[in-house]
Order: structure tokens, then C-alpha cells, then sequence
């Protein structure tokens, strides 16, 4: 299914969540598109573009400024508004979709088009597939992504010591009952670090000492209590029943902090 050239009729929406967005500069985006905010705030049509978030499905314009079924944005960021959706099932194109799929997290492909593998780029996550209708169909929860209402989980690891003779220490902070996506992790610091702590490393994944989530990420030097390290997300998606598993990795040498790993997340079920 390639990408809409005019507005969608056949929704057949069940409709939840309505919020306004203001738009990007030079947007043509049509109704029933999904959307996305992009790096500065605004409304673009979704694609796989880094960066982007899934905000939800275009409903209407706000004041006017849509026109026959499709927004037409000038060169000025801000300058229309969207009225856009989310929380809601709707029926989607999709890539290649099979009957044992529903429960699956699904991605953005284009503005209508939706699939069980990640995109190439921004691994843009829509929702959850709720019904099979066909291999190229499906009603699809669609949930926005990030501040676009919704709620976000919170799951803390164990205080590691990052000197304690280069022990390694598995552990699982999370078991979701449907599928879920990490939408941040962070390492914070609740004992300063003194000397050389770099040595030491964290990474996450659905495997003891896996690394698919989160790559092996060294902690910082000289960082003071309630200080934090952003961790850097590859592939953020935990399926139904997964675990999400944490491996630390102290340095040898005697030095000093202590330090726990915070990730936010949202349940896609």
C-alpha cells in the first residue's frame, strides 16, 4: 500500500482522545492520516523519520484551515493547527499481517500503512493490533507516543555499587503483561563517583546479559548525587510476558558511587 494522495472516508473509527497540535511549516497531510510530532514540537505526517513520535490520526483542521479532506501547512511552523486522535481503533492498511499477530505491537510504515517490523529509521511505534481483518488489514489501537497523552511507567533497578571487584550482576526489573515500549532509561546517581568509575557498565535486554534494548553504556566520573546518565534506546519494545533484564558490571580498582537505572514505559495492550 503506498502512501494517501487524497483524504480517507472509511475510518470506521471508535472515537476517544482529541486534542489540537499546531502543524510544521510546508505539511500536506490529509484526513485519516497518522501523524507524528517531530523534533521541535510540530505536526508532520507520519513516516520512518528519525526523531518523530506517533502523536495519532488526523480528524480535522482547527479554524479552517483544511481544505477538501487535506491540511496544507505554509512555510511557518505553528501556523494552522490539526485536530488529531488517539486512544482509539482504527482500521489499517498493512504491510503483511497474519491471524496470530493480534496482541502485537505494530509500527508506522507510511501515513496509512502499518506493520510488525520496525522501520529502518525510527522504529515508530502506533499501537497495538486488536483485530485481524486480512494479510494487508487490521483495526489497529492506535496510542500516542511521549507527551501526547500517554501515561507513562516507571520501573527502578537495585542500587549497584560500581566498585565491587568487577561483579557482575544480572537482574530483571520488569515483566509486563502485554506488550510494552520503553520510552526512556536512565542512570542515576545516589552515591557520588570518585576516581575512575568509566570502567564500569550497564546495558538492558530480554536475555540475561542481553544488549538489544540498551547497548553496554559506561557509567560517568565525577558525578554528584541525584546527577544522571541518559541511555541511549536501540530496539525499545518488550513483547507480552517478556522480562526486561539488566546486567552491571563493576569496575577492580577502589573507587567510589552507587547508582540505579530508571526506565519509563507505557503498555501497549
Amino acid at each position: 500500500m503506498t502512501a494517501l494522495t487524497g483524504p480517507r472516508t472509511n475510518l470506521d473509527m471508535e472515537r476517544s482522545r482529541v486534542r489540537k497540535v499546531p502543524v510544521g511549516a510546508n505539511q500536506t497531510i490529509y484526513h485519516g492520516a497518522l501523524v507524528a510530532i517531530n523534533a521541535t514540537g510540530f505536526l508532520v505526517e507520519a513516516t520512518d523519520a528519525a526523531a518523530n513520535k506517533f502523536a495519532g490520526i488526523l480528524i480535522a483542521d482547527y479554524a479552517g484551515s483544511m481544505s477538501a479532506g487535506v491540511l496544507v501547512s505554509p512555510g511557518t511552523d505553528g501556523a494552522v493547527w490539526g485536530i488529531v486522535e488517539d486512544d482509539v481503533v482504527v482500521t489499517m492498511a498493512a504491510t503483511s499481517i497474519t491471524q496470530d499477530m493480534v496482541g502485537t505491537q505494530m509500527y508506522v510504515v507510511d501515513d496509512q500503512t502499518v506493520d510488525d517490523a520496525p522501520g529502518a529509521t525510527s522504529d515508530m511505534t502506533c499501537g497495538t493490533l486488536v483485530e485481524y481483518v486480512s494479510t494487508s488489514s487490521g483495526r489497529v489501537h492506535l496510542v500516542a507516543q511521549g507527551s501526547i497523552g500517554m501515561e507513562r511507567l516507571i520501573a527502578v533497578s537495585e542500587d549497584f555499587d560500581l566498585d565491587s571487584a568487577s561483579a557482575t550482576i544480572d537482574r530483571v526489573i520488569l515483566v509486563a503483561s502485554v506488550a510494552a515500549t520503553i520510552l526512556k532509561a536512565t542512570v542515576i546517581y545516589t552515591g557520588a563517583t570518585t576516581g575512575t568509575v568509566a570502567a564500569a557498565n550497564v546495558r538492558l535486554g530480554t536475555a540475561v546479559g542481553g544488549s538489544e534494548i540498551v547497548g553496554s553504556t559506561a557509567y560517568e566520573n565525577t558525578k554528584a548525587v541525584g546527577t544522571t546518565t541518559a541511555l541511549v534506546l536501540t530496539t525499545p519494545v518488550l513483547a507480552a510476558a517478556a522480562a526486561l533484564h539488566i546486567r552491571h558490571t563493576s569496575v577492580a580498582a577502589t573507587q567510589a558511587g552507587f547508582a540505579h537505572v530508571q526506565v519509563e514505559y507505557k503498555l501497549d495492550g
